[in-house]
């Protein structure tokens, strides 16, 4: 068997179960969970005007005459 058989036998017998893969998704899945997500001021203020709204429309119709 020649070095390059032996390195594709190598690389397809790596699956998802295979211990140092759950290892290294384990570790990212981790590091990722622990960065903080920052959002431009604008994307923020326009997903609060949105559901600010989407609530509105929603208490206008429960209560067509009530307060906002």
């Amino acid at each position: 068997m020649s070095k390059v058989d032996c390195y594709f036998t190598l690389v397809l017998q790596v699956t998802a179960d295979h211990p140092e893969v759950k290892v290294m998704v384990e570790a990212a899945i981790k590091a990722a969970e622990e960065q903080q997500i920052t959002i431009p001021p604008e994307t923020y203020i326009e997903i609060m005007e949105q559901a600010i709204t989407d609530k509105e429309k929603e208490r206008r119709l429960k209560n067509p005459d009530g307060p906002l």
